[in-house]
């Protein structure tokens, strides 16, 4: 049974070995990079390869290629290297969608003054995430999710998802930006890069990027595409990941050494799953109860960006219920009311709700 620790030791040793070699790296063209990424990839795959169903092994063989598939070459000479490993070492070592997206823009946050993350939803595009917007005349990070951008306009990120292609240019090429800065407030940028972002070999949402205040030159667009492409491979990825973190937590609850059988572990496996299953369902049941009692509150939480100074008392109260009523070992290995109050009452933007 492959561990958590051995999980990410895969993913870290062959991304080092990927990024650490400069010189070398910066005389090789995209499918040298590729066939490294690759490896990354092949390296997990055999790892986990004895431990999973055949039909979920086609899947993940499958996932690289789709997401690698059209991706247009990076300028070598731009790459900060060292910033790249650094960037995708924490993007690796993260376990859930939230702590993924986070460590991604708080990365490409030290390549752009501000960055934000715009989801497709039905006909518009809605803000998610985001970092580096901090008010000053303009919108903050918490009041993103307010920011709806009508499909039909012809704003860059219409073109962007149509044609799934990275945008790097003037600001006013297309003549419906102006909703998308109107939104923004404050200063507005001569310069933006906008990439597509593809989940589940669609393209799904746009990463919004430009250097306001400063308006330096944005010279990253090779560094950007690879951190968005990694950052697609790791979403893929992440419920076959989860599946072994589950497993390696199961047996962490039931305190058995790795070597320890299979057969050995299911004679107790009933009783743990069941210990989790009543967490889940109290937390669904508290967070639930603050949903319906505090709607009002945070609604205006969400768009105020005060949502946990809001629910700091109810929280706190409805968190010792959660506490007395779960299995110390099950709070040791899993948090499902933060979890759950993220989620639902966050909206899933972790930000939003500060944990203690």
């Amino acid at each position: 049974m492959i561990s958590r620790e051995k999980f990410e030791k895969v993913l870290k040793d062959a991304i080092e070995s990927l990024f650490l070699e400069k010189e070398r790296f910066l005389k090789e063209k995209y499918g040298s990079l590729e066939s490294k990424l690759k490896k990354v990839f092949s390296d997990f795959f055999s790892e986990i390869s004895e431990k999973i169903p055949e039909f979920e092994k086609e899947k993940i063989s499958t996932i690289y290629d789709e997401l690698f598939s059209n991706y247009k070459e990076p300028k070598p000479e731009k790459i900060r290297i060292r910033t790249l490993n650094d960037i995708i070492n924490k993007i690796s070592i993260s376990n859930t969608q939230n702590e993924i997206i986070s460590s991604y823009l708080e990365g490409i946050n030290n390549l752009l003054s501000r960055a934000a993350i715009f989801v497709l939803k039905e006909n518009s595009f809605i803000g998610w995430h985001s970092a580096g917007f901090a008010g000053k005349g303009g919108v903050q990070d918490s009041e993103i999710r307010n920011i709806s951008i009508p499909l039909k306009a012809n704003t860059v990120f219409r073109e962007v998802i149509e044609k799934e292609k990275t945008f790097l240019g003037d600001s006013l090429t297309h003549p419906d930006n102006w909703l998308i800065f109107s939104k923004f407030g404050g200063k507005k940028p001569e310069t933006i890069i906008v990439l597509p972002l593809t989940l589940k070999n669609k393209p799904s949402a746009c990463i919004y990027g430009d250097q306001v205040p400063f308006e330096k030159e944005i010279d990253s667009q090779g560094e950007l595409e690879i951190l968005t492409k990694f950052l697609e491979m790791s979403l893929a990825i992440l419920p076959f990941k989860q599946k072994l973190l589950d497993r390696d937590l199961k047996r962490k609850t039931l305190d058995l050494p790795p070597q320890v059988p299979e057969a050995e572990i299911a004679k107790n496996m009933d009783k743990i799953e069941e210990m989790h299953k009543d967490a889940k369902k109290l937390a669904k049941i508290l967070i639930s109860e603050i949903m319906f009692s505090y709607r009002k509150e945070i609604m205006i939480g969400r768009k105020k960006g005060d949502l946990a100074e809001r629910l700091k008392e109810v929280l706190e109260k409805n968190k010792e219920i959660y506490v007395k009523n779960v299995h110390p070992d099950i709070l040791k290995t899993a948090n499902y009311f933060w979890e759950e109050a993220v989620n639902v009452l966050a909206e899933g933007d972790g930000h939003l709700l500060k944990q203690s």
